[in-house]
């Protein structure tokens, strides 16, 4: 049976070895990219993704979310790719533990190793959109249902965080905040707690103009999902009150819905689920 090993690799990837295998990752990365996601014929994607599993690819991937940015953003490039491709596998990254690095969760939770992930999601854009398309298409099966209730606040907390950066991150992660979306639409349907206490201002702003947009689109039906169950908590709503006064009455409030690029992708990462 085909075991994980993570081990510590910030010296080698600094090194000459590291900088080989990262370059090696990469290629990898967009190859599976291509294959799995832009190239459509069906019968090739397949048996590409089969030859993959067959060399217990995903054992060795899972560990390098983990290792330094050189490494683990061509990882996270692979996983999202992955995922995309089969919400079977996505449930099978979820169960192998690839999410809990990301949500600032002990990896492994038996014997936790040292990780960077928090470090390279703080540098990197591409490993925060990688990781936004990740979460998007594991957060619904059941591993990643599990880490929410396990760990609901803690996780959430990191969650909450990983949406405010991809949402400063401006016009070029425009899909990936909708991706996050996607994200807090599943997790008010039944984890809202941890959402409602760890939910920040700067995230209700969008939320609520996406879930005011004038057309209807699944981004938008989700936000305002979100908005709804935010508004159940104490807390929450007496902060989101004067937002949605302000949204009302046609004032920002301090926040330009105009300039916000975030607010202007309607496409969302997969249909509108149905309640749990």
């Amino acid at each position: 049976a085909a075991t994980m090993c993570f081990a510590a690799l910030e010296a080698w990837a600094a090194g000459e070895d590291g900088e080989h295998a990262a370059l090696m990752l990469q290629a990898v990365a967009k190859a599976l990219e291509f294959r799995l996601l832009l190239k459509n014929r069906e019968l090739e994607r397949d048996n590409f993704e089969e030859a993959f599993h067959a060399g217990r690819g995903l054992f060795i991937l899972v560990p390098l979310v983990q290792a330094p940015v050189l490494l683990a953003e061509p990882a996270l490039l692979c996983l999202a790719s992955l995922a995309q491709a089969s919400p079977e596998t996505a449930g099978h990254i979820a169960a192998l533990g690839g999410l809990r690095a990301i949500l600032g969760l002990p990896s492994p939770e038996a014997e936790p190793a040292l990780s960077s992930a928090q470090a390279t999601l703080r540098c990197s854009a591409a490993a925060r959109r990688h990781v936004a398309k990740l979460l998007s298409r594991c957060v619904d099966t059941q591993p990643a249902v599990d880490i929410f209730q396990n760990a609901g606040e803690s996780a959430v907390k990191e969650l909450v965080k990983l949406a405010t950066q991809v949402h400063r991150d401006g016009r070029e992660s425009l899909e990936s905040f909708h991706d996050v979306v996607h994200v807090f639409f599943v997790l008010a349907q039944f984890a809202p707690g941890p959402l409602c206490r760890f939910m920040s201002e700067d995230m209700l702003h969008p939320l609520v103009e996406l879930s005011s947009a004038p057309q209807s689109t699944e981004v938008t039906e989700r936000a305002a999902i979100v908005v709804e169950a935010l508004m159940k908590d104490r807390a929450c709503r007496k902060v989101l009150k004067p937002i949605l006064q302000r949204r009302a009455e046609g004032k920002s409030g301090g926040y330009d819905a105009a300039e916000d690029d975030l607010l202007k992708l309607r496409a969302g990462p997969g249909p509108l689920l149905a309640a749990r």
